[in-house]
């Protein structure tokens, strides 16, 4: 039988957890923030004849995907993703942890694939022509994102199944 993890190191590694849980709230208020100013921005200005800024309508498409990301791991952290879980209600607790931690490991896998499907179209998309989307950044730096999205839900996912598998999380919140 394995030791837990050393208090400290529990508590060294809650802190990190803690510590990104909040960054991303953060970074997620003040995208939302950016993206709200920016289209109340876009419509002003046609409103009062200034014209569009094409470069805004872009970056507001960019903040919109970067938004819905980070939406998307926070849901993933806290497990408040869509579930649709029949067995939870019919299983005893040993079958629901393992069935639990099933769903989590099928949801890291899907999430690796795309992770990984994101990565190969950021490396096509270097090799590209450089296209600009945003002032002086490519396309790639843009996409970038979704990679790192998709892995940190991985990641999260796998957590969550090992969490599950130990009888730390039973199910889903």
């Amino acid at each position: 039988m394995s030791n837990p993890p050393h208090p400290v190191l529990r508590q060294w590694l809650a802190g990190i957890a803690a510590a990104f849980a909040e960054l991303e709230i953060y970074l997620l208020a003040l995208l939302f923030a950016a993206l709200l100013a920016l289209g109340l921005w876009q419509i002003l200005s046609r409103n009062l004849g200034l014209g569009a800024a094409p470069d805004i309508e872009v970056l507001i498409r960019i903040l919109v995907l970067w938004v819905a990301l980070l939406g998307a791991l926070v849901a993933a952290r806290r497990r408040r993703h869509i579930v649709i879980d029949l067995a939870a209600h019919y299983l005893p607790a040993a079958a629901r942890r393992f069935t639990a931690a099933l769903a989590d490991l099928t949801a890291a896998l899907a999430s690796g694939a795309l992770a990984w499907a994101a990565f190969a179209m950021v490396r096509l998309e270097i090799g590209f022509a450089p296209g600009a989307d945003l002032g002086p950044l490519p396309r790639y730096v843009v996409q970038l994102p979704i990679v790192i999205a998709f892995a940190l839900m991985a990641l999260q996912y796998l957590l969550h199944a090992a969490a599950s598998l130990a009888g730390h999380r039973e199910g889903t919140a």
